[in-house]
């Protein structure tokens, strides 16, 4: 009797420890799921046509190029106002992406946050969990959780870095009057203002990253901590420890920045160096669009 009232002792505790953890946050976490995974599909049709928008405006300056160095003045002046057209049909799909862009920026947090809850509640079921298999099926979830954290903060992280576009490759040609000249200028303040909206969202993720850096170590102490326990299965997220440290690689002005396989610490590393190198390309199109401007209004250097 005594050795089955022991039996059913054990069994209970596991059933409450593991029932308990699969209960625990199921609701707002899948609320916060659902509102996440339609922000992202909202993002990413908003991203493919702004992209399709800008592959177009591309082709046009290459036909506005074409037909300056054939001398057609008609059909140079008809593929500048294209251009232009394109160009504002560029920034209102900008500013669409923004708008998309902070909605899944928020919707990202609310899931992170609710992520962040769910492993709390985890890592004290795990620390209470007696038996083997219940420790084994806790472990588990919490490296189903992490996967899951890395791929959200992966999907809301990156597209808010963005990619720096190469400057316009734009001349003073002798034949270019105050109209050409100003509308070159426009061309290079639109891609300064990238550049800076590059800039804003190369800080909030900086921030965000230094912010998850420093509660990740008080969770990987948490788990050191709890020393009778083989969390050897947590490989799922947290601070990467591995043999092999993965460094930035060089940096590309007009390629996306990757940061989905670098540990935290190299990813604020990286975001730091690629936010120096935004800065600067805005600061070139900037003064280069003042020398078209001044030239627009008879000032020569």
């Amino acid at each position: 009797m005594r050795f089955l009232a022991l039996l059913v002792f054990f069994l209970l505790s596991g059933a409450l420890t593991t029932g308990g953890g699969e209960a625990l946050a199921q609701e707002p976490q899948e609320v916060a799921a659902a509102a996440w995974n339609e922000a992202l599909g909202t993002y990413r049709e908003v991203l493919e046509a702004r992209d399709a928008a800008l592959r177009t405006h591309d082709v046009l300056m290459d036909r506005q190029e074409e037909a300056r160095r054939l001398d057609d003045d008609a059909r140079a002046r008809d593929a500048m106002r294209q251009v232009h057209d394109q160009g504002i049909r560029v920034m209102l799909l900008e500013q669409q992406l923004r708008i998309a862009a902070d909605a899944l920026r928020a919707a990202g947090r609310a899931y992170l946050v609710a992520l962040d809850a769910r492993e709390d509640e985890l890592l004290d079921a795990l620390g209470s969990a007696i038996l083997p298999m219940t420790r084994t099926r806790l472990q588990s979830q919490l490296a189903e959780l992490r996967q899951e954290y890395r791929e959200v903060e992966r999907e809301s992280g990156t597209p808010q870095v963005g990619e720096l576009r190469p400057l316009p490759d734009v001349v003073v040609d002798r034949r270019d009057g105050p109209e050409e000249l100003r509308g070159k200028a426009g061309l290079l303040e639109n891609r300064a203002a990238e550049y800076e909206a590059v800039i804003a969202g190369l800080e909030r993720e900086i921030t965000t990253r230094e912010r998850r850096l420093q509660l990740e170590r008080g969770r990987e102490d948490l788990l050191a901590g709890i020393s009778r326990f083989d969390d050897a299965a947590l490989t799922g997220g947290g601070i990467s420890r591995s043999g092999t440290e993965v460094r930035p690689a060089s940096l590309d002005s007009v390629g996306e920045v990757d940061l989905s396989s670098l540990p935290l610490e190299d990813q604020i590393a990286l975001l730091r160096e690629y936010l120096v190198l935004a800065g600067e390309m805005r600061n070139e199109a900037l003064a280069m669009a003042r020398v078209f401007r001044d030239r627009a209004e008879g000032v020569r250097p």
